[in-house]
């Protein structure tokens, strides 16, 4: 293998963003999305879930990033069963991690999990109902060399939310961008740029990727001092007299 071969392999396994269509300009549109989200967000410590998660640069005020695959990233250990305790994280984002995981419910469950109260999670997907979502349907059947993007489970916004709302999410926002065919030519990709324009406004909801930001919300336990119980309840209109008290009666020392 020669060394440019090797670059480019070890460049395409480092960074996945470069296999997938226009894969640089939604790793940068992305970024920008996510900061701009990220930075109403506090605390110590932020995680990334997925393959597509290790290689995002943004700006964000949390102190600790942490990145986790099952083969890369800081920590390596499968999304489904986190190895970190229940309430420990501030921010987690699951950029396109969600089409990869045989259990996406599963995952939202641990994610859940691991949030903090108030705790942040940004998701990005891709959207079925785009054509990004009709090229994988045409695609039929998984082929050798297919990669691995048109195998993969694409998931609704809607269906997301339904599985959020379950789990005690509070939905803030859901954005939809890149409204351009999968075309791999930057050249076709810039002829076809006026989709993106044209597609915001016409048909808001067929954007190519969605991000969508929620909070965990927790129910305060907040103690409920319970009403004095009544001696008597009578289902009598009018006021109820209670009965005269006795007095006990005392014997005499005759009897």
């Amino acid at each position: 293998m020669t060394r440019s071969s090797a670059d480019s392999t070890a460049e395409s396994v480092d960074c996945p963003w470069q296999q997938l269509p226009a894969g640089s300009e939604l790793k940068c549109a992305l970024e920008a999305d996510l900061a701009a989200h990220l930075q109403c967000a506090f605390g110590y410590h932020l995680l990334s879930l997925g393959r597509y998660a290790a290689t995002l640069q943004m700006a964000c005020p949390v102190r600790h990033h942490w990145s986790l695959a099952q083969d890369t990233g800081d920590i390596q250990a499968l999304p489904e069963a986190l190895p970190l305790q229940t309430d420990s994280i501030d921010v987690v984002l699951l950029p396109l991690t969600l089409e990869f995981s045989p259990d996406p419910h599963a995952l939202l469950r641990e994610v859940q999990r691991v949030l903090i109260g108030d705790g942040h999670l940004l998701i990005a997907g891709f959207n079925p109902w785009s054509l990004w979502g009709t090229r994988r349907a045409l695609s039929g059947k998984p082929m050798s060399g297919t990669h691995s993007l048109w195998q993969s489970r694409f998931l609704s916004a809607g269906r997301i939310h339904d599985w959020l709302k379950l789990l005690g999410f509070e939905i803030a926002v859901t954005r939809y961008y890149h409204y351009r065919p999968p075309l791999r030519s930057e050249a076709w990709q810039r002829r076809w740029r006026f989709l993106d324009t044209v597609g915001a406004r016409a048909w808001p909801n067929a954007g190519a990727l969605y991000v969508i930001a929620a909070q965990k919300r927790v129910l305060p336990l907040t103690p409920i001092r319970l009403a004095r119980r009544r001696l008597i309840s009578l289902p009598v209109a009018g006021v109820v007299t209670p009965a005269p008290r006795r007095e006990p009666a005392w014997r005499s020392g005759n009897d």
